[in-house]
């Protein structure tokens, strides 16, 4: 990470990784089934491993997992262009199951600032922190889901929990 917290440089390595992969697997010839195992097996651990520690955004996850889906889904036997929508929708509503990167990352980062906060190791404490910051930037109480994102999140600077605020407030 870069000292002004920037996720650049990691987002530019996921997505040489991610770009490399779709280059190797473009110059194999293999099944649809084999394909499926690839996207799932390789590519999506070696992304994800990361995501708990990064603050990328959701456009930059995107751009990371452009390269996978370009290829994967044609040698899967779908149209590349498929709604978004449908590729990342659970399999139980008719999508294609695979998980959107941003919202593993926030996922992921929620787990964390429960299971740190509870156990209260020193992560838990700095996850505390940040929160109690966020509260007295933007002046509010201690109930976040009732603090409006959209016309108070100008006043907190940038933080995981900042992030996580904001998947919530969305999502």
């Amino acid at each position: 990470m870069a000292p002004d917290g920037n996720m650049r440089q990691q987002a530019t390595k996921m997505t040489t990784t991610a770009i490399k992969w779709a280059d190797s697997m473009r110059t194999g010839r293999i099944s649809p089934s084999e394909v499926w195992l690839a996207i799932t097996s390789t590519i999506w651990k070696t992304l994800t491993y990361p995501l708990s520690a990064t603050n990328l955004s959701k456009k930059q996850c995107e751009e990371i997992m452009a390269p996978i889906l370009m290829y994967g889904l044609p040698a899967l036997g779908i149209c590349r262009y498929f709604p978004r929508k449908l590729v990342f929708a659970p399999i139980k509503y008719m999508g294609l199951g695979i998980q959107h990167l941003y919202t593993t990352q926030e996922i992921a980062r929620l787990k964390d600032i429960i299971i740190h906060t509870y156990k209260a190791t020193t992560t838990g404490n700095l996850y505390r922190t940040s929160l109690e910051l966020l509260f007295l930037e933007v002046g509010m109480g201690t109930n976040l889901a009732a603090i409006d994102f959209d016309s108070t999140s100008h006043l907190a600077t940038d933080s995981l929990v900042k992030s996580t605020w904001q998947f919530l407030n969305v999502n």
